[in-house]
């Protein structure tokens, strides 16, 4: 909907956002962008991959950025605390697939779980995932360390739930 020189997004059905750029190819930009954050939290890169995946201008995307990071729609913070949340994997694996993401070193170490939650969350997974079988065989206790490693944790902090 047009209002006098401004565009208006309706975000949420409840809540209204005027831009005061002129720029169709703005409007579609920010529109899309509005639209994948009501979605889930993204990061600052992952937005800027989908906005040269869809052939946005440059210029464009460089003011859809600023736009949405002074209007506190996207913080690579949050998006961090969301992903570590929503994610079951230990701190090597949360390091590595937040830098993926473009988060900075700084960041994720200040985000990253305590060694006490970390132990935490690794008896919580290994009991859910190996309560019902007993890890007597060798097999079946190499296949639980395979499945904890592959889950970003380290060997020395959850050796001794297989070895019990």
């Amino acid at each position: 909907m047009k209002r006098k020189g401004s565009f208006l997004f309706m975000w949420n059905k409840r809540k209204k956002y005027e831009v005061k750029e002129k720029s169709e190819n703005f409007e579609r930009c920010l529109g899309y962008v509005l639209w994948l954050l009501n979605r889930r939290e993204y990061s600052e890169k992952e937005i800027l991959d989908k906005l040269i995946e869809k052939k946005y201008h440059p210029n464009d995307q460089k003011k859809v950025i600023e736009y949405i990071k002074e209007k506190k729609y996207q913080s690579d913070e949050r998006y961090g605390n969301w992903f570590i949340r929503n994610k079951k994997i230990g701190n090597k694996k949360i390091k590595y697939e937040l830098k993926q993401k473009g988060l900075s070193e700084d960041l994720i170490e200040t985000l990253l779980p305590t060694k006490e939650e970390e132990k935490e969350k690794i008896e919580e997974i290994f009991s859910k995932k190996f309560k019902s079988k007993s890890l007597e065989e060798q097999k079946d206790k190499e296949k639980a360390i395979r499945y904890m490693l592959s889950k970003g944790y380290n060997y020395s902090d959850f050796k001794h739930l297989v070895f019990k």
